[in-house]
């Protein structure tokens, strides 16, 4: 095409946890609330999510890990435990370039992330 202007390349998003080789805490055992047109979209970002009733969301002894939701005043809560099905070998995750809003929240070094790192290393 004249003038150096071409196809229009998508640029594939730099995973900077990733490459600071942090273990992604903020990747197991972590609620997050989906909210908009995000909450049509769970069987998307999480195929295997199993919808409860929300008490059965908030039991204690919910241990298995797997994805579960439940809607509540007007938001779906997607509670993931053990680590995300998402979450691929060396921390990289899947859905990394479509990830719900409430994933982006955890920017690297941000508040989130560092309540992540703190939870894992009190367990430990």
């Amino acid at each position: 095409m004249p003038g150096g202007y071409g196809k229009l390349r998508s640029v594939k998003e730099r995973n900077l946890c990733v490459e600071s080789g942090c273990p992604a805490p903020c990747c197991s055992n972590v609620w997050l609330a989906l909210v908009g047109e995000e909450k049509k979209r769970v069987k998307d970002y999480f195929p295997g999510v199993i919808e409860l009733d929300q008490n059965d969301l908030h039991d204690k002894y919910l241990i298995i890990n797997g994805v579960y939701c439940s809607e509540y005043r007007g938001k779906l809560e997607v509670k993931i435990v053990g680590p995300c099905p998402n979450l691929k070998e060396g921390y990289d995750c899947d859905i990394y370039q479509d990830k719900p809003n409430a994933c982006k929240l955890f920017v690297m070094g941000g508040e989130e992330c560092s309540k992540a790192k703190k939870s894992v290393f009190r367990k430990g």
